[in-house]
């Protein structure tokens, strides 16, 4: 969708908003309440977790459309909120006496947990078969939702439980995680997925080899990227729609060389070689804008060598790999049914072979966060943001690996163990055996590392911290300038503010002085403020690779004074190297990008940068991946 559009539909929102009348908010307030008692009465007769948030959920979805009063956007939502509060109460009655009659409901079932990134309560919509009997392992189908401007946790939670048909000869769950909200499933909305996948696990028997990443529109711009990022985790894809990159789409040109570096994090069609890894089904209507998604994937794959037929306009097939593209005859914005049954029927056909994993991966990424392919896992990069590349074949009994590389720094293989040849070097190795490569030879390798290293989930950039349980921390003292003290402060509040808008949760947030030995085991650290104002930032300024004293701030050799900049940083953190350290930054996108299209969601800042108290970049940049300049 536009910009233009996408802009307007918010706009006509925002006056279209509804204001509850005195009585209808006391019947909120007074429900919202006794929900929230009796959760905290459950929760402290330590009721299981799930179960619980199987009831928070509903006193979630009533206090946040409270406290976003503009999301009320029809009448209807006032009576929803009434209604999910109802509820909610109902559950948690049930909860009291000792039973849960939603766990066992066949249908549509609305659950929940409590996630491990901000400690929030979310929700997730289920849709159990008559034939599931918890006995064999049943395919979950993970449905991503299109945005919806209006979405909220009350619109959610009734759309998830509303009285709609189901196929009497289905024979698969389906999950649709909120993705908190209109996020494209990036970022805490990715976290939220795969959390939303494990929580299912748990609860239902499920067959981890036939998890079916599907969706549409901002749904399937979303399984492009998720699919393609993670194509040992799903056994098909199917995208319909969406997008696959950001330039043309968002329209944003003339990017900095270091955002422009930074698109490679998401943007899917740079993962298009991905599919040879997976089944997979590209789809868009023939009058659709958004076509555009499928073909970038298709004309990528071409370019890679893979050939491609058209035995007739809207078929794409080949034989070099588990894809096929499909057009909508005639058709706009939606799926055209005979194309849907059509991708139906070649996902259930591939999945047919799931149980035996592949023996030949093509594996490509651009950051250590996407480094995993079935049995291969990328360890480390030559340089982040450019392109590694692995040809692994390994053989029928899994001793012998022939592989190529590109861009690859250390892998590691699942499996017995045996003989690789690696680029033409042949080595012996054991068990789940480890391979680095130092000055352009390979050698076996134990999985330790000495020093510091760009690694998974600690390879930057700055919005990369927020994929794992974060802590912000805010300062307490005199600061050293005004302008550091400001702009912390400011960081803070729009970080805070945004996150609980845009995406669903509050951030944790701690004074300096009482972060604590598990704080610091436990949480990637956000802090705020100056070596002044903040006795955290005091304690690790003196092992990060910046100086910054009362008067002057030097990064990368270059000066800046410290009264009028303040620097942003992302880095392990000096009291656990397992960990993030984050100075004075939150989210490096800005409110008006949520507002605007979620394409837009993409990071704005690199590991290090001074900017001034307007916000103005005077430098930003990367770290090599010893995390040096």
């Amino acid at each position: 969708m536009k910009k233009t559009s996408l802009l307007l539909l918010m706009a006509i929102a925002a006056t279209a908003a509804e204001t509850p009348s005195a009585e209808e908010m006391r019947l909120i307030t007074t429900k919202t309440t006794e929900l929230a008692s009796r959760v905290k009465a459950l929760a402290a007769k330590n009721v299981d977790s799930g179960l619980l948030a199987d009831v928070d959920i509903y006193r979630k979805a009533a206090e946040y459309i409270v406290r976003f009063p503009e999301e009320f956007a029809t009448k209807a939502f006032i009576t929803n909120t009434l209604a999910v509060l109802d509820t909610g109460l109902a559950r948690a009655k049930e909860l009291e006496a000792g039973t849960s009659s939603w766990t066992t409901r066949k249908g549509h079932v609305l659950r929940g947990y409590y996630s491990r990134l901000d400690g929030s309560v979310q929700p997730y919509g289920m849709t159990i078969p008559e034939s599931y009997d918890g006995k064999k392992p049943m395919r979950l189908d993970v449905w991503q939702h299109g945005t919806n401007r209006t979405l909220n946790e009350v619109a959610f939670i009734v759309q998830q439980e509303s009285k709609r048909q189901t196929q009497a000869d289905q024979d698969t769950i389906q999950v649709e995680p909120l993705g908190r909200t209109n996020v494209s499933y990036r970022w805490a909305g990715e976290a939220d997925l795969f959390e939303t996948i494990a929580s299912v696990q748990q609860r239902y028997k499920i067959d981890p080899k036939r998890i079916v990443s599907r969706g549409f529109s901002m749904g399937g711009a979303s399984t492009w990227h998720l699919g393609l990022h993670h194509p040992g985790k799903f056994g098909a894809i199917e995208a319909g729609a969406g997008y696959t990159e950001t330039k043309n789409y968002g329209d944003q040109k003339d990017l900095p060389p270091y955002q422009e570096a930074m698109l490679h994090y998401y943007d899917a069609v740079d993962y298009a070689m991905n599919a040879f890894n997976a089944p997979t089904v590209g789809y868009g209507g023939e009058n659709d804008r958004q076509l555009q998604a499928s073909v970038n994937i298709r004309e990528q794959l071409m370019k890679e060598g893979f050939k491609f037929e058209n035995p007739d306009p809207l078929h794409w097939t080949t034989t070099d790999l588990r894809a096929l593209f499909l057009i909508g005859p005639k058709t706009g914005h939606a799926w055209q049914p005979d194309s849907k049954k059509e991708s139906s029927a070649f996902i259930a056909k591939a999945l047919e072979s799931a149980d035996t994993p592949p023996s030949h991966l093509k594996f490509v990424t651009y950051t250590t966060r996407f480094n995993q392919c079935h049995w291969l896992t990328v360890e480390g990069l030559e340089k982040t943001y450019e392109r590694g590349y692995v040809d692994a074949v390994r053989s029928t009994d899994g001793k012998q690996y022939t592989v190529s590389t590109k861009g690859v720094a250390r892998l590691k293989f699942d499996g017995s163990g045996g003989s690789f040849t690696i680029d033409g070097q042949t080595l012996k190795a054991g068990a789940d055996a480890g391979f680095e490569k130092k000055n352009g030879k390979w050698a076996t390798w134990n999985g330790k590392l000495s020093g510091l290293h760009k690694v998974h989930g600690l390879q930057g950039p700055v919005d990369d911290a927020f994929m794992d349980p974060f802590l912000c921390v805010r300062p307490t003292s005199d600061p050293w300038n005004a302008a550091a003290a400001e702009h912390g402060k400011k960081s803070l509040e729009v970080f805070s503010a945004n996150f609980a808008k845009w995406l669903r949760g509050d951030v944790r947030v701690k004074d300096d002085r009482t972060v604590t030995a598990s704080d610091i085991a436990d949480y990637n650290l956000v802090l705020f403020g100056d070596p002044g104002s903040n006795s955290v930032i005091a304690k690790v300024i003196g092992k990060l690779p910046i100086k910054w004293t009362k008067t002057e701030i030097t990064v990368a050799n270059q000066k800046f004074g410290a009264a009028d900049h303040i620097p942003v940083l992302v880095y392990p953190n000096p009291l656990n190297p397992k960990r993030y350290v984050v100075i004075n930054s939150g989210h490096t996108f800005a409110e008006k990008d949520f507002r605007g299209t979620n394409a837009w969601l993409f990071p704005r800042l690199g590991d290090y940068s001074v900017v001034s108290p307007s916000g103005a970049v005077a430098v930003s940049g990367f770290f090599n991946e010893n995390w040096q300049y």
